[in-house]
C-alpha cells in the first residue's frame, strides 16, 4: 500500500509539474503591427542585446506578400509588436545580400531566405518560424506568440 501511495505521489507531482510549465496566460486583444526596422537599426539592437521579435522579408518574395496579409489581419486582435526588416531595401545585389546574411547569422539561427520570423531574447534567437505554408496559414505563428506569450496582456505600470 505504502508502494501504490508513493507512485500515486510521484506521479501527482509529475503531472502537476508538466501542467505548470504549460500555464495560460491572458492574451491581449488589442492590436498589435509591424514595425519597419533598417538592417542597420536590427544589427544594432541585436548587439546591444535588446529582446524584440523580428520578421525579415523582401518586397519580391511571394511567401512573404502572402505571410504579411494574413499577419495584418492576425495583428488586429493580437497585440505583438513585430520589427520587419524588408531586406532588399537595404541590400542591392548577392554580394550584398550575402553579407547581410553574415552579419545577421551572428545573432539568428541559420538565416538563408524569407520571409523568417525570429524571437530575439537578449540578442540571440531564441526561436524561429521560417517560410509561410498556405495550408497551415497563421497556426505555426499564433503556437510561436503563445510558447513566447508576446501577446500576453501588459501589467500596468
Amino acid at each position: 500500500m505504502k508502494k501504490l501511495m508513493l507512485l500515486w505521489c510521484t506521479c501527482s507531482m509529475i503531472l502537476s509539474a508538466c501542467a505548470f510549465g504549460n500555464t495560460k496566460y491572458e492574451r491581449s486583444s488589442k492590436a498589435g503591427s509591424l514595425i519597419p526596422i533598417t538592417l542597420e537599426t536590427t544589427l544594432e539592437r541585436l548587439e546591444k542585446g535588446d529582446t524584440f521579435v523580428l520578421l525579415i522579408s523582401q518586397t519580391t518574395c511571394g511567401a512573404c506578400k502572402r505571410l504579411k496579409e494574413v499577419l495584418d489581419v492576425y495583428l488586429s486582435n493580437h497585440e505583438v509588436m513585430i520589427h520587419e526588416l524588408v531586406l532588399d531595401q537595404y541590400v542591392n545585389s548577392q554580394e550584398e545580400f550575402n553579407h547581410a546574411s553574415e552579419q545577421l547569422n551572428q545573432y539568428v539561427n541559420d538565416f538563408r531566405g524569407t520571409p523568417a520570423l525570429y524571437y530575439i531574447k537578449d540578442g540571440k534567437s531564441v526561436g524561429e518560424v521560417i517560410g509561410y505554408d498556405s495550408e497551415r496559414g497563421i497556426e505555426p505563428y499564433d503556437n510561436f506568440v503563445q510558447k513566447f506569450q508576446l501577446d500576453a496582456v501588459k501589467e500596468a505600470s
